[in-house]
């Protein structure tokens, strides 16, 4: 910047470059601002196709893979995996039985979702938590709402909790 000569007889003149001056210093703070928040502004003009095409993908694939498991039962098709856990060991591992419980949810038969697989059918309301905080972080992404349900107690206490009915279901045979 240029600075100013002060003369006598010139107060007016030099508040007014002083005036121009912290005018324009506050003009280059925002420049600033927003050429480093660039990315950020991107962002924000681009999401929405974005979120509307992961939205549409998640939810398509949600519906394909309901229909799916509503229309064939694991049990009977050979069209689903059988766990290589079991089919080696003979003990079951904490996914097992878990085809067969979105079968029998999606039949509205509770009580064999619960015998096929408990933890799954607990865990749900935790997995569309989590579904939940990922499209808000899409929508968001300086929402602090996903490292709230995110967070390393929770992470290893869920941990804790699929070792022990892994370990239980061996012993106790459910």
């Amino acid at each position: 910047m240029y600075k100013v000569r002060s003369k006598k007889g010139t107060s007016k003149n030099s508040q007014r470059h002083a005036e121009l001056d912290s005018a324009s210093s506050c003009f280059q703070e925002i420049a600033d601002h927003v050429r480093n928040d660039r990315n950020t502004l991107n962002w924000v003009l681009r999401s929405p196709p974005k979120t509307i095409l992961y939205a549409v993908c998640i939810i398509s694939g949600l519906i394909v893979g309901c229909v799916f498991y509503f229309s064939y039962n694991p049990t009977d098709s050979i069209l689903f995996p059988k766990c290589p856990f079991l089919l080696l060991t003979g003990l079951k591992c904490p996914g097992c039985g878990s085809q067969r419980a979105i079968h029998a949810l999606l039949h509205l038969d509770f009580y064999a979702a619960l015998r096929y697989n408990a933890m799954l059918i607990f865990s749900l309301p935790y997995i569309i938590l989590l579904l939940g905080a990922k499209i808000i972080s899409f929508i968001s992404p300086n929402s602090t709402f996903p490292a709230k349900i995110q967070t390393t107690q929770i992470i290893w206490s869920f941990f804790v909790l699929v070792v022990l009915f892994w370990i239980s279901r061996n012993i106790w045979g459910f």
